[in-house]
């Protein structure tokens, strides 16, 4: 009996033992699986924070912004499947990721537009002579007319010690890369040359990480003398595929709401504004008309078949001889053919003394197609006393005018290599007339501008 016993008690001995082993490591198996449970809760805490940060209700601003989001429900995606072992999890989160995932997809495929800008930029009248902005190149400032007549963009450097006076000028910084390529441009008070280089350009909100433009290293003419520091082409055409217009790099980009510029120009030294990827509907009465630019030129270009004095047809266009309109940002005043603009000038009627009868001037109205736009003659008369000339639109009183000034000058412009019955409508016309340059379209569209009662005295 004893032996026995002792046999029994080392069985129930080592029984306890194989229990307790077996309980070790089953204590081992579960602080495992304890410690993965929580490390899944932690990444999925972590990840539940970034993804409902998202604002699935508001313009992202980036694209690279976007791609960060795409991979953080990726990432979301992949740790699901890794908790599918543990139920409780699935439960916890599933349903509302998948639901952001779908919310999110869904922003991807039919609320794109949400991701594109419409940017205004304020613009600065200068003594009614032009309108400067601000850009950056290089994250370095410049103030530059955005020009609608010419096709690419020009940046003050030191490359060139004669522009860089009271100016602005870009100098070299990590982001640029220079091109062993010229380019030159002739402008109607002077010629530009510079070096194409890329460098970040940024316009607002906007940037063009590799946006085109050229330093400039050498300017023959006035046109640098007054208080800017680069040109920036907005034309409807390219120069080349090397040299797009900035207009054609925003396009190109996606980040636009719309290919589309337009401005409102004030008489006031300030409120002017460029708006890049639509229009600003508080800016203008009534609705649009739009009208489809001439494809064959480089410019803004409308077609014209009728300009009159007061309500007589001056016979300077017609069905038959079509008057092209370059609508251009980057000219003050008007211009047309030498002889049809003394034609002009001899149908007005002006009293060279003292410009007596100023408001007795007839309008001039330029017809294109059904559509007609008129200025008045203190929209395009500048007058002179003793000691100053008044600005466009500000006249003195009557009796110590001592001259007018017709705002129209002849220039023969040269397009695609042709002499043609070419006017340009420059900043005097767009005040009056909110324009929209519209690329998407092909087409150019104007508006009576909010401030259009106040030029009528």
């Amino acid at each position: 009996m004893i032996k026995f016993k002792n046999k029994l008690n080392f069985v129930l001995i080592g029984l306890i033992l194989i229990f307790y082993l077996i309980g070790i490591v089953e204590s081992k198996n579960n602080n495992g699986k304890h410690k993965t449970q929580k490390s899944f809760i932690q990444q999925k805490n972590v990840l539940k924070k970034k993804i409902y940060s998202i604002p699935l209700t508001k313009k992202l601003p980036s694209q690279e912004y976007q791609i960060e989001t795409l991979n953080i429900l990726k990432e979301h995606q992949a740790l699901l499947l890794q908790m599918k072992t543990f139920s409780y999890l699935e439960m916890d989160s599933n349903k509302q990721i998948v639901k952001k995932q779908k919310q999110f997809n869904s922003f991807l495929q039919t609320d794109l537009k949400m991701l594109k800008q419409k940017q205004s930029l304020e613009l600065r009248n200068r003594d009614n002579s032009f309108f400067t902005g601000r850009i950056e190149v290089g994250k370095q400032p410049f103030d530059v007319i955005f020009d609608t007549g010419s096709a690419f963009v020009f940046i003050n450097s030191d490359y060139c010690a004669e522009c860089m006076q009271d100016h602005h000028y870009y100098t070299e910084t990590k982001t640029l890369e220079e091109t062993n390529l010229d380019i030159t441009v002739q402008f109607g008070t002077g010629q530009l040359s510079g070096l194409l280089s890329k460098d970040i350009i940024s316009l607002g909100e906007i940037e063009l990480e590799k946006g085109v433009f050229a330093q400039i290293t050498q300017q023959d003419g006035s046109l640098f003398k007054s208080h800017f520091d680069g040109i920036v082409g907005l034309s409807a055409l390219d120069l080349s595929e090397e040299s797009p217009s900035l207009l054609s790099q925003l396009n190109n980009s996606g980040q636009l709401e719309h290919n589309v510029v337009s401005f409102f120009l004030e008489r006031d030294e300030t409120g002017s504004q460029i708006i890049l990827g639509g229009v600003d509907k508080d800016k203008y009465d009534g609705e649009i008309q739009y009208h489809p630019r001439i494809d064959e030129t480089n410019f803004w270009t409308l077609p014209c078949k009728q300009i009159k004095v007061g309500n007589e047809d001056t016979g300077l266009c017609s069905e038959s001889n079509i008057c092209r309109l370059i609508v251009d940002s980057g000219t003050s005043l008007f211009t047309g053919p030498h002889d049809s603009v003394a034609v002009l000038l001899n149908k007005l009627n002006k009293n060279e003394e003292g410009c007596k009868n100023l408001y007795d001037l007839p309008t001039i109205t330029f017809v294109v197609e059904d559509s007609e736009y008129t200025v008045y003659p203190n929209e395009y008369i500048i007058t002179s006393t003793i000691t100053h000339s008044d600005p466009f639109y500000e006249h003195s009183d009557i009796d110590i005018i001592v001259e007018c000034m017709v705002s129209f000058y002849g220039l023969q412009v040269n397009d695609q290599g042709e002499s043609q019955n070419t006017w340009i409508l420059g900043d005097v016309f767009m005040g009056k007339y909110y324009t929209v340059f519209d690329s998407e379209n092909k087409r150019i569209g104007l508006a009576k501008s909010i401030n259009y009662a106040s030029y009528i005295h």
